[in-house]
């Protein structure tokens, strides 16, 4: 209850300096996962689509690599779908004396997307990099997190350039032994990291 307590606490703050700071929109999504596969639904929860779209997607990880498939629904029945496939490197481990998992964690992902639908005059494949930090302070989990994107068209899928890049600032938190809750300043760039947009993300992960 003191987690719950706190998470929601924590959310209450972020929400009122996002109205003070005049933030763009917020996103709400949850994650449910059993095993290796995790189903999605949110809103505003990509950085490559419409703040209002919904998101749903399916994901397994297969060991040497992941794979997934979103669906973005649109305004006006304008759908498009993205299939993902990327690999998570982490230095996250547990001491194999006390048992006890490591408090700093480093992570990167890089990922290969291919985009295709309404929203698209060309089917868009996407190299999008990402890297962070988490701190596990025993309680809750501060992060931070960047990623690039490069982007290219059909027609000539093999000549990228530049496409726009995000900046991501956030806690988690344990709510229980399956549940945990996400909250996040979320930082859309351009490809030449100056602002585009801001917004707050909530995000609830559970595990089946």
């Amino acid at each position: 209850m003191k987690k719950l307590i706190l998470t929601t606490a924590f959310a209450l703050a972020i929400a009122s300096n996002a109205f003070a700071e005049n933030f763009s929109d917020h996103s709400l999504n949850i994650n449910m996962t059993s095993g290796d596969t995790t189903i999605s639904a949110g809103t505003g929860a990509s950085y490559d689509f419409a703040d209002s779209a919904n998101v749903y997607g399916i994901k397994h990880d297969f060991g040497m690599a992941y794979g997934q498939i979103e669906l973005i629904d649109g305004d006006n029945s304008v759908d498009d779908y993205r299939f993902t496939v990327g690999k998570l490197f982490t230095t996250a481990s547990v001491d194999e004396v006390t048992g006890e998992p490591d408090r700093v964690t480093f992570y990167a992902a890089p990922e290969l997307h291919y985009t295709v639908g309404d929203s698209f005059a060309k089917d868009e494949l996407r190299i999008s990099p990402s890297i962070g930090v988490a701190f596990d302070t025993g309680l809750v989990t501060p992060y931070a997190e960047l990623g690039y994107d490069w982007k290219s068209s059909e027609g000539d899928l093999f000549d990228f350039a530049r496409a726009d890049a995000y900046a991501e600032l956030g806690v988690a938190m344990p709510v229980s032994d399956k549940a945990s809750v996400q909250v996040a300043i979320m930082q859309d760039l351009d490809s030449d990291l100056e602002s585009v947009d801001r917004e707050v993300a909530l995000t609830f992960n559970v595990s089946f």
